[in-house]
């Protein structure tokens, strides 16, 4: 994109305080009618050229998901740049919450993505966690324990204490569900609240791998536990064609056990200082998954 010398530019960066794990700035060129503002995120090479891929491949073929319009991305060495339309609009906030609407609609345009590539994913993708789960250690558990014990009910260091024995069985669970292309980082920071309604944004993360694993992160991440959400995508994607989109309570808690563990890895890894964003994103997280995996590995 080049830019004559005689056009007005302004910019700012967006997103400060949120954690996330690139640079993004808003840039405008010229002014008057003609003006126009981009999204200028400035990150690794390896995301860059991933989210170019998804704008360029995954996204097109899903008919009503609102994401912003792709411009261009470029990489060199270790650094990229990816430049879509700025969005005017709100950023959502995991900690904030949503709105049951919200979390409803916001998961039916899940459904569409799943819908557009079901049982036909892109190849060239990678599969979501891998042909087997990373162990988790009970060395890992304990730690996270000791960091973060008080804010867990007595049922959900039951359930974290039990999760390395699970890790296996879920994996196998996932392993016979067919699979689409998922978004692979679904939470409410990756939204913008605009008057057309929400916008999903950050496409780095797509992977190939079953449906239940968005699922789950929708009913974590935007219904803050309400169940009902996976009823919501059912629906949504059988009335765009899918027989058996593959979403149960045994799909559910599978999911559910391997999307705990990274969690509890990447915390007794990392120095989380306890006045920080990540600190209370992280705990949102473990609590909210903890308490909704419980819930499922309840008997009936």
């Amino acid at each position: 994109m080049r830019v004559p010398a005689d056009v007005p530019i302004g910019v700012r960066r967006v997103g400060e305080g949120f954690g996330l794990a690139s640079v993004i700035a808003r840039v405008d060129l010229g002014d008057g009618p003609h003006a126009a503002s981009y999204a200028v995120k400035l990150c690794s090479a390896e995301l860059a050229d991933a989210e170019a891929y998804a704008y360029d491949t995954v996204l097109p073929p899903v008919v009503g998901l609102a994401h912003p319009r792709f411009e261009q991305a470029s990489s060199d060495g270790d650094v990229g740049v990816v430049v879509t339309e700025f969005v005017a609009g709100e950023q959502g906030d995991v900690l904030a919450g949503c709105t049951a609407a919200d979390a409803e609609l916001l998961t039916r345009r899940v459904a569409r993505l799943h819908a557009a590539w079901w049982s036909n994913p892109d190849p060239s993708l990678p599969r979501v966690y891998g042909a087997r789960p990373r162990p988790l250690t009970d060395e890992q558990v304990e730690r996270c324990l000791e960091r973060h014990g008080e804010v867990l009910t007595d049922t959900d260091a039951t359930v974290l204490q039990g999760l390395a024995d699970r890790l296996d069985h879920a994996a196998s669970v996932l392993d016979e569900l067919p699979v689409t292309v998922l978004h692979g980082d679904l939470h409410l920071d990756n939204v913008l609240y605009t008057t057309d309604g929400p916008v999903l944004l950050d496409w780095a993360g797509v992977r190939r791998g079953p449906a239940v694993v968005d699922v789950v992160r929708c009913v974590v991440e935007f219904g803050g536990g309400a169940t009902g959400l996976a009823d919501v995508y059912t629906d949504e994607t059988r009335r765009l064609g899918v027989d058996d989109p593959g979403v149960t309570g045994e799909t559910i808690e599978a999911a559910l056990v391997l999307a705990v563990s990274p969690t509890v890895r990447w915390a007794v890894n990392h120095d989380l200082g306890p006045d920080t964003r990540e600190w209370r994103l992280f705990r949102f997280g473990l609590t909210s998954t903890l308490a909704l995996l419980a819930a499922y590995s309840s008997p009936a």
